[in-house]
């Protein structure tokens, strides 16, 4: 408002009217149109942004007799760029929070898996000897008796029984990685 039947020259810092004014009458500038986006402070320190166009005028000899400058304030429009630059950055972070956590996530699973699988391997592992030290003292003593085959298919079930929860917590795995929603149950 302030601006308003004052010319556009004053939309310039005053460094720079004096500047532009000789370049625009020495013919220098805006050999075609051009547009300049100014930063201009108002005399209580508010900033406006305005895109100044201009068209040099030139007479009928060809000679630079002047120019029409155009000014539109864009404040509200860099204002709301800024805005959006600004949720955007914050999305961003959000995101990059959001798979921070679910690294962290997979960080804890594969160390709880890792202990889970150790304890079934011990087991099967051991029961394992067990049925191989069973088989090999009933080989040796040339006697294989049904209670000592019994005890050894046992031994063997719990092997294909700690397989088995191996093989579970491995699908578990698949799927968290996988991003399939996960029905937890209490184990």
């Amino acid at each position: 408002e302030q601006l308003g039947g004052r010319g556009w020259l004053r939309c310039y810092h005053p460094d720079q009217r004096a500047e532009l004014l000789a370049a625009i009458l020495e013919g220098q500038h805006l050999q075609h149109e051009g547009m300049e986006r100014v930063r201009l402070v108002g005399p209580e320190g508010q900033v406006r942004w305005l895109n100044t166009r201009l068209r040099l005028v030139r007479d009928d000899h060809g000679a630079p007799a002047g120019a029409v400058g155009v000014v539109d304030d864009v404040t509200a429009t860099l204002e709301a760029e800024q805005r959006a630059i600004a949720e955007r950055h914050r999305k961003d972070a959000d995101a990059r929070a959001r798979v921070s956590q679910r690294l962290e996530s997979l960080r804890r699973l594969a160390g709880g898996v890792a202990h889970d699988f150790n304890n079934l391997l011990a087991a099967m592992l051991s029961f394992g000897e067990f049925v191989e030290e069973a088989l090999t003292a009933q080989i040796a003593e040339g006697v294989l008796d049904e209670t000592a085959m019994r005890t050894a298919l046992a031994d063997i079930g719990q092997v294909l029984s700690a397989a088995d929860r191996a093989r579970g917590l491995s699908r578990k795995l698949q799927l968290f990685g996988s991003r399939t929603a996960l029905q937890p149950t209490a184990v």
